[in-house]
C-alpha cells in the first residue's frame, strides 16, 4: 500500500512519512522472516467489532447496489 501512496501526489512532508512507514514495514518483514519479531500482548482484539466496523464502511454502497450484507 505504501508503494501506491508513493506513486500518488504527496507534498514533501507526506512523502517522508510514507517512506518512513515503508522502511519500518521492510524491517518488520525482515524480523518476521528471521523469527525475531516479538508480539506484545495488549488488551486483545475484538474480531466482532472489527467486522462490524468494516461492514459499516461498505453498508451504504451495498445498499445502493441492493446487496445484503450478512
Amino acid at each position: 500500500m505504501t508503494e501506491l501512496l508513493l506513486d500518488s501526489q504527496l507534498d514533501e512532508e507526506q512523502r517522508e512519512y510514507v517512506q518512513t512507514i515503508r522502511k519500518d514495514d521492510i524491517l518488520d518483514f525482515s524480523k518476521i522472516e528471521a523469527g525475531l519479531l516479538d508480539l506484545e500482548v495488549g488488551d486483545g482484539f475484538d474480531l466482532r467489532e472489527c467486522i462490524e466496523d468494516c461492514l459499516d464502511l461498505v453498508a451504504q454502497k451495498a445498499s445502493e447496489k441492493q446487496l445484503d450484507l450478512a
